[in-house]
């Protein structure tokens, strides 16, 4: 399990983006937050991302990573730890993560996918079709064999899946980005949704750029990227972080448009093409 040494290089900013938290007022080194533990109209949890630390001057408490996930999930240190897992991929300063000595694992095998498993893995989501995008990735931990479908990131790290396992991320976390020169983009928080949304709604490639964000909590990366775009479609999650993350880009853009209307009765695009895709009784996408 991770020691409190390593969960305290993790970055505060994507702990707190993991609860749906985001930034009322930010600058490069610090930014204001809404406080964990009641409403309130000005923001008051003052949030340094170099001390990597939070004060709230409205109760005089002070957190580290470690606090902010027992404050919002009401749990001990080591249960904090073992939520603070998923961001091993993210630790703040982290360099060369592609050297297997600061890794707990070993990726053997990168190779189209081929594996009967993930095969039918792909069929039962019905994304069949981007098995051609999709990797077969093999790794070894403490002595131990895996492997899942990989789905490559901007950093050249990989989305890992399968349908045994929750997913997590080999070598560096970050978002993926497809760019066909548009003024137009359409955001989606995984890969799943992403292939889902091309096999409902076929567009020709120059009309849209995409981002996948492979997790809401780094939605922070499209900042500075969105500001070009004419028009920017959020597919988010139909839950309480989808909804969160959609009223953040809306309150920054105005050209931001909620599309997950269009799947308001399910969780997100891959159940609606999960239980719809063979009526194939879609509304119009924007």
């Amino acid at each position: 399990m991770m020691n409190i040494l390593q969960a305290k290089k993790i970055s505060i900013k994507n702990v707190l983006e993991s609860f749906s938290l985001f930034p009322s007022k930010e600058k490069a080194k610090s930014a204001f937050y809404f406080a964990f533990d009641r409403e309130e109209k000005t923001p008051s949890l003052s949030v340094n991302f170099v001390k990597n630390t939070a004060f709230d001057f409205g109760s005089g408490k002070s957190y580290d990573v470690i606090s902010v996930v027992q404050e919002m999930k009401k749990c001990s240190v080591s249960d904090a730890l073992v939520y603070l897992e998923k961001f091993n991929c993210s630790i703040q300063n982290e360099t060369v993560l592609e050297s297997k000595t600061n890794l707990d694992y070993e990726i053997t095998k990168v190779i189209p996918i081929t594996h009967p498993a993930l095969k039918q893995y792909l069929q039962k989501r019905k994304l069949f079709s981007a098995v051609s995008f999709l990797q077969e990735i093999h790794y070894t931990s403490f002595n131990k064999h895996y492997f899942g479908i990989g789905f490559e990131n901007d950093s050249g790290g990989f989305e890992f899946s399968n349908a045994y396992c929750r997913k997590k991320c080999l070598l560096k976390k970050d978002i993926t980005t497809i760019s066909n020169s548009s003024m137009n983009v359409r955001i989606f928080e995984s890969w799943s949704d992403y292939f889902s949304y091309q096999i409902l709604f076929p567009i020709d490639l120059d009309q849209s750029d995409f981002i996948i964000l492979n997790s809401v909590s780094l939605i922070g990366r499209t900042l500075k990227t969105l500001i070009k775009y004419d028009n920017i479609y959020t597919f988010f999650d139909n839950d309480e972080a989808g909804r969160n993350a959609t009223r953040y880009l809306e309150q920054l853009y105005t050209t931001c448009i909620d599309a997950s209307y269009l799947y308001y009765k399910y969780k997100d695009l891959n159940e609606y093409l999960i239980m719809k895709g063979d009526e194939r009784e879609f509304e119009k996408i924007p």
